[in-house]
């Protein structure tokens, strides 16, 4: 009988190689992904009854009933050596299967992330709405504790999360932060928006917006008198192959922006958001040109995430040198 593969010694060959996710899939090896890329970092293919008694082993007992029950469960798992993970375990194809993403232990700035300056300062603002969206994967959490974590220090008040599950732990500063799990300390995240209004607020942090109910309770007055910026980003190979680096679009609600939302004009915002460079704002395209011509990614990888290729400047051409030049 060949031994079963062991949950925490999976994700500690994963923190070795710097994965940002670890996949427990039937029918292959434990995979992780590392700088982006999916990778095999064991040779043994996992099969229905490796994939279960790797999963089970990581839940408590209530954990695995609600699994079983709801077919699908996220969670947390907190490792003194190794840090936390933000966990999703799921059926496919009747195989009990998971993911574990790594989360820092510590919550990074917002320049070191690679958000520019207007980040930061619109976390002093003291109204309005600000989304952070992005593909899964795209680092929304990060920023958006990175955020909490800057108002935090600067700003006595009372921030209140809500998150599934709760990812980063927070150092004591000017604020208070409550922190508060759907499914463990509210029933989900339009009741916990909901009932956030009656504990004095002065932020407060939605971890996703998933439903229409959530959505309506986020946006109680019209979208173009709320919003105060979107910033849309996006995790990118880095041109060395060491890690990935940070893509950012960032929408000020300007007076020109409001007035596109209100008249229905969204194809007209592109074309505000260039014109607003002296407001901080930037478009995508913006993005990628600087990290090409830093040399941080490739041309390749910026044409394929271009709004318009035109904007992405072509690398000059080394000019090689003959006998006598």
């Amino acid at each position: 009988m060949s031994t079963q593969p062991d949950l925490t010694g999976l994700l500690a060959l994963a923190v070795e190689r710097q994965a940002s996710d670890l996949h427990i899939h039937c029918g292959t090896p434990p995979l992780a992904r590392v700088y982006g890329q999916v990778v095999p970092i064991t040779e043994q293919v996992l099969d229905a009854e490796a994939c279960y008694y790797i999963v089970f082993s990581g839940l408590t007992e209530t954990q695995r009933a609600r699994l079983q029950q709801d077919l699908e469960l996220d969670f947390v798992l907190d490792f003194p050596e190794l840090g936390r993970f933000r966990c999703n375990a799921h059926y496919s194809r009747g195989c009990v299967e998971a993911v574990y993403r790594h989360i820092r232990s510590s919550v990074q700035d917002l320049e070191t992330l690679g958000h520019r300056p207007i980040v930061t300062e619109l976390c002093r603002r003291t109204e309005g709405l600000i989304l952070v969206t992005g593909h899964s994967g795209a680092g929304k959490t990060t920023t958006m504790a990175s955020m909490v974590q800057q108002i935090s220090r600067f700003r006595s008040g009372v921030i209140i999360t809500i998150e599934d599950p709760i990812e980063y732990s927070f150092s004591p500063a000017l604020s208070v932060i409550k922190q508060r799990e759907v499914g463990t300390d509210t029933k989900s995240f339009a009741a916990g928006l909901r009932h956030a209004a009656r504990q004095d607020p002065d932020v407060i942090v939605i971890g996703e917006m998933r439903d229409p109910e959530t959505m309506h309770a986020a946006v109680t007055t019209q979208l173009a008198n709320s919003l105060l910026a979107v910033i849309s980003q996006r995790l990118l190979p880095r041109a060395d192959g060491q890690g990935r680096v940070l893509a950012v679009e960032t929408m000020i609600a300007n007076p020109g922006i409001r007035a596109c939302i209100r008249d229905h004009k969204p194809h007209m915002i592109i074309g505000q958001i260039e014109i607003g460079g002296q407001e901080g704002m930037n478009t995508l395209d913006e993005s990628l040109a600087r990290l090409t011509g830093e040399g941080l990614i490739t041309y390749e990888v910026a044409l394929a995430n271009a709004r318009d290729p035109e904007r992405i400047p072509k690398p000059e051409m080394k000019k090689k040198k003959g006998l006598f030049g």
